[in-house]
């Protein structure tokens, strides 16, 4: 099939940017767990959606799920078969391997060509969730009157924190797949990190930026920019990266793999090309003061006794569970040069990511579950996470309101939200509002508010249960339209 040539008019992009979503991130518990996923074809060569814009805009932009599961695209267009050399214009706000300051297009070295189109992605690290037929950010609100009757189509992903890509996706076959992949890369990738240490994670996270000549291998300019995104700064880092590469045996001008730039940063880190700073590792000050300097390898007994009792004053610990915990950690994957891994022992290399893992954590992660069990006494026995004027996205007099700072608050841990209830007016179709009485507040629809946190419910069925404290200043009838849009709107959900 010829290569079409790629123009202003174009249906494709480059064969760069296909080959990006391509890349094959290193090789990890995570990697393997993600290729796992079933994900069709139509996911991977890309979904037509209509993306709505900050100011409400709509636009034409495609979806697309990288071959690794790493990642969401972001693009004007398909990525396939493309031109090559074109340049790419790269939306800011997101990470990416292209620069771009404020929307201003800065061509990438290497990369040169026809017109330019935003192209952005996003990590599956960077996804916090994502919900569909809920009209829960203010983008949405803003194109409420051209997508309120296809409310259905709408999915939003939550990314960074609190920031989301609001879609709509026409075709429900290929929306039904699209959102259970998400969620599936998701489930998948929070699931198996904690078997992946951190600096592995990072670099893995990392490793679409570093690798700029998509080979798979990390030459000296690229290992420099490893060492400043991790903070690891070190001004004779080309002499360091020459000289590991002799001693493995690898060209500096080839450059090195992944397991082998692990070894290197360990290297680095242990202070092996600094002698002045072979124990600047909190963790090695750690152990040699309760273990001794020549010890190498610590008993589960030992390690109870001397270090979590002793130590830590962790006086209910039993020794099953260092047992246990010790499986977990030597179970983690990691790449060290020569380590032995011994049972129901650790080594000092597994000790400093013990003292990073959530077995260690100060506050016991296990307490944020939810437990029914826990749910018997009166309301005055808890401490609730509350929000006061929800709503609100400023100031109490004259800012905006919007049902985006629900969703925020309960994204955040809110378990008890505000709305003050008035009277709507024509506008509203006579519907009970949410605002700042007697202020220059903007107002939104009750309604909007119920269908969203029942969206909230829907995609977090685990949550501990959510109060509305409902400031009440409507009159009967409209108190009466609230008692049924609570009703039929939460149904079962709602006691």
């Amino acid at each position: 099939m010829p290569t079409k040539t790629l123009g202003a008019s174009s249906l494709t992009l480059g064969a760069e940017t296909r080959d990006w979503t391509r890349v094959v991130a290193p090789g990890t518990y995570v990697s393997e767990a993600l290729a796992g996923i079933s994900s069709p074809q139509s996911v991977q060569k890309g979904i037509k959606a209509t993306k709505v814009a900050r100011r409400g805009q709509l636009a034409k932009r495609v979806l697309t799920i990288s071959e690794d599961r790493y990642a969401l695209f972001v693009t004007h267009k398909k990525l396939s078969n493309g031109k090559k050399g074109v340049s790419f214009r790269v939306a800011s706000t997101l990470k990416t391997p292209f620069k771009a300051i404020r929307g201003i297009f800065v061509q990438p070295a290497g990369i040169t060509g026809g017109g330019e189109s935003f192209v952005r992605y996003i990590d599956v690290a960077d996804i916090n969730g994502v919900q569909e037929g809920v009209i829960g950010t203010q983008k949405l609100e803003l194109a409420q009157d051209k997508l309120d009757k296809k409310r259905d189509e709408i999915v939003t992903i939550i990314h960074h924190g609190n920031r989301t890509v609001d879609v709509a996706l026409a075709n429900p076959e290929k929306r039904t797949e699209f959102m259970r992949v998400v969620k599936e890369m998701i489930d998948v990738y929070q699931d198996t990190k904690s078997r992946v240490g951190n600096e592995e994670l990072l670099l893995r996270y990392i490793w679409y930026d570093v690798d700029a000549n998509r080979d798979g291998s990390i030459g000296l300019k690229e290992f420099s920019k490893i060492l400043l995104r991790i903070n690891l700064k070190k001004k004779n880092a080309s002499k360091i990266f020459k000289k590991y590469c002799k001693e493995v045996g690898e060209s500096s001008n080839v450059g090195i793999s992944y397991h082998q730039l692990m070894c290197l940063i360990q290297r680095i880190k242990s202070g092996h090309y600094d002698d002045a700073k072979k124990d600047i590792l909190s963790s090695n000050i750690i152990w040699d003061s309760v273990f001794g300097s020549e010890v190498t390898h610590v008993s589960s007994e030992d390690f109870l006794n001397h270090f979590l009792v002793a130590t830590q004053h962790e006086t209910n610990a039993k020794l099953t569970d260092v047992q246990f915990m010790f499986m977990e950690i030597n179970d983690m994957e990691i790449n060290r040069e020569n380590e032995e891994i011994r049972q129901n022992h650790i080594s000092r290399t597994r000790f400093e990511m013990f003292l990073h893992h959530e077995s260690n954590d100060a506050y016991d992660p296990k307490k944020q579950e939810f437990d029914q069990a826990t749910l018997n006494e009166p309301i005055s026995k808890y401490w609730i996470n509350s929000s006061h004027n929800t709503y609100l996205t400023g100031d109490q007099l004259r800012s905006a309101s919007s049902v985006e700072c629900y969703m925020n608050a309960l994204r955040r841990g809110c378990k008890c939200l505000e709305l003050d209830c008035w009277d709507g007016e024509n506008k509203f179709n006579n519907v009970p509002v949410v605002f700042h009485g007697y202020t220059l507040t903007s107002k939104i629809a009750f309604e909007e508010i119920i269908l969203a946190v029942k969206g909230y419910v829907k995609s977090n069925p685990d949550t501990y249960p959510i109060i509305l404290s409902l400031e009440n200043h409507c009159s009967h009838p409209y108190q009466s339209s609230m008692a049924k849009m609570l009703k039929d709107i939460l149904e079962n959900h709602c006691s």
